[in-house]
């Protein structure tokens, strides 16, 4: 029962880690905030394809000024996870391979393994239950507005290539996100392996940093999409998962990538950093 004291809470929210050494706690409330603030303003998404009594006052928040900043805004959030997941990245493989002389071949099929046995068991749970019982509660007025397509693409999500292949009749719409992350895993799981050679940790680095920028900038130049998510009615109306931007930049991982290479450069600072009594000092 003490687990829901708010005394016992608050006097753990508010201590502050004084002592040297890894102290990542506090990534635990961001990522709570951040789920809390993406859940919020996806529930509100299907709200706008419910009938409506009035569509004009729905058409006329897209006419002011504060609307595209903040769907902007909220369409950027979920970066904060890939940031967070390219931190943990470096400081684990760091940590893990300290007193090892050399990490090979063995060492990135372990950590796929495990990666593998973290999620792919409740992932095909719930892959299996969009196939099977899902089409069957979903009847109503406005069921056919909400489909998924799990009976025929669940195979893209157990191999975490849905963001890719037929993005736009995916299984689990916003499963996209675990396609993308697990391969920014798989990359950046290599890059900090190449890092380990001191000869090519300056040209990894500055590739990443390089690619974080031309990687967005080719592709929205090549497919001729504006710089940032424009919110159009028509798709949202219809399916958001048509939407080009959507389809070209949001889900891929080549366009996430800058996030979460800048988490693991973070990440690597941080390592190098936690032992430091100065550093701490700023902090």
């Amino acid at each position: 029962m003490q687990s829901f004291s708010f005394p016992r809470n608050l006097s753990k929210l508010i201590d502050r880690e004084t002592k040297p050494g890894m102290n990542l706690r506090h990534l635990d409330g961001i990522r709570a905030l951040t789920m809390m603030i993406i859940l919020l303003t996806h529930s509100s998404i299907p709200l706008i394809r419910m009938p409506l009594k009035n569509v004009n006052e729905l058409e006329a928040q897209f006419d002011q000024p504060w609307f595209p900043i903040a769907m902007a805004g909220n369409t950027y959030t979920v970066q904060i996870f890939f940031v967070i997941g390219g931190l943990l990245l470096a400081v684990n493989i760091l940590e893990q391979t300290k007193n090892c002389k050399s990490v090979g071949l063995a060492y990135f099929l372990d950590r796929v393994k495990l990666r593998l046995i973290r999620i792919l068991p409740l992932y095909a749970f719930v892959i299996l239950f969009h196939a099977s019982w899902y089409p069957r509660l979903q009847d109503g007025p406005i069921g056919d507005r909400f489909h998924d397509h799990c009976t025929t693409n669940w195979w893209t999500n157990l191999l975490f290539l849905n963001n890719y292949i037929n993005p736009s009749e995916p299984c689990i719409q916003f499963a996209w996100y675990l396609g993308a992350d697990f391969q920014l895993y798989l990359l950046g799981t290599v890059l900090m392996l190449l890092m380990r050679v001191p000869k090519l940790f300056k040209p990894v680095v500055i590739s990443m940093t390089l690619s974080a920028f031309l990687a967005p900038m080719i592709i929205i130049y090549r497919y001729n999409l504006d710089a940032t998510v424009m919110m159009i009615l028509r798709h949202v109306l219809q399916e958001i998962r048509t939407l080009p931007y959507y389809l070209h930049v949001y889900i891929p991982f080549e366009t996430n990538a800058g996030n979460y290479f800048f988490g693991m450069l973070a990440g690597i600072t941080y390592y190098h950093l936690k032992d430091n009594p100065a550093a701490m000092s700023i902090t």
